[in-house]
């Protein structure tokens, strides 16, 4: 079911697309539906969306002079790689790497070998073996890996990303989309502290779920459940403060999080928010404003440069 979590949100944002909320010229191929969403959705994934591309622009120009990495965990259908490389943000020093359960991408490898535009966009002719991928779970490129583990078992996630190349000494940042509260926070929070304590430089960008004890949030928490998808670890970081203080806990030196409500109405450019705002009828604005506040986006920073040179 939690997989299925996966499909819902790609046919979701390929809905935007198709309304024009942002550009993704690669979601069309891996939706299994071209269902139409509602306005209220749409906006929603937008906002989500753009708040997580802006992070990613600031992190690549911020270290624009050296190596880097991106690693998305629970990374499902996501096509951030193909649209940094459409925009020529993929260069030499920029490595990306993805993971997710087996399942999921086994059908991801199924999709970009059957389309030459995604193949193309991850293999270069330097590249060898291209075949044969989906029985090995795991595709791997100059500057593009897709490999399999289950992000409760830690030992597993960093054998994988170690035979993928990953190098703990750059910077890298994290990506996970509605991924955490999956899980049980001890096994959540086991991978944070690692990627806090084991990488010299490293950011995060987590979207989650967030006030179970309010009416709509009780409700939110029963559609997932009777979905077969429960929160695990809303309970324990039900709050905006709580997420703060978990990553605070973690290792992590600095903390920002807001409500997704925030991010649409503070964060994002006001020109690009005022363009989306006329695209579709839209008069459901106290709805909007319950559910964008039961979501929240937490971006952790902890740079070990300065201590490491010292010790």
């Amino acid at each position: 079911a939690i997989i299925e979590t996966n499909d819902d949100a790609t046919i979701s944002k390929l809905s935007c697309v198709r309304k024009k909320y942002y550009k993704d010229d690669y979601v069309k191929y891996f939706a299994k539906d071209n269902q139409t969403r509602p306005p209220l959705i749409n906006r929603g994934y937008y906002s989500r969306v753009e708040a997580y591309r802006a992070i990613i622009s600031l992190f690549l120009s911020r270290e624009a002079s050296c190596p880097k990495q991106i690693v998305n965990l629970g990374a499902g259908f996501d096509t951030t790689f193909f649209h940094l490389k459409a925009q020529g943000l993929v260069t030499r020093d920029l490595s990306m790497f993805e993971v997710d359960l087996p399942e999921v991408v086994i059908q991801k490898i199924g999709v970009i070998m059957k389309h030459g535009v995604l193949r193309e966009a991850i293999f270069s002719s330097n590249d060898q073996d291209v075949k044969d991928m989906t029985a090995k779970k795991q595709l791997h490129a100059e500057q593009y890996h897709l490999t399999a583990a289950d992000l409760c078992d830690l030992e597993s996630v960093k054998e994988v990303l170690k035979q993928s190349g990953i190098d703990t000494s750059v910077p890298t940042l994290f990506l996970a989309e509605c991924v955490f509260n999956y899980l049980k926070p001890e096994h959540s929070d086991a991978l944070l502290q690692w990627i806090s304590t084991a990488f010299t430089v490293s950011s995060i960008i987590t979207y989650e779920q967030i006030e179970p004890n309010d009416a709509y949030g009780k409700m939110m928490i029963q559609n997932l459940e009777n979905r077969g998808c429960p929160l695990l670890a809303i309970r324990t970081y039900p709050t905006i403060q709580s997420q703060k203080e978990r990553y605070s806990t973690l290792k992590w030196e600095r903390t920002e999080a807001c409500t997704m409500f925030d991010v649409y109405h503070r964060h994002l450019k006001r020109a690009d928010v005022q363009r989306v705002d006329r695209l579709e009828l839209f008069d459901e604005f106290e709805e909007w404003e319950l559910i964008q506040k039961h979501y929240c986006l937490v971006w952790a920073m902890q740079d070990r440069r300065q201590l490491d040179e010292h010790s």
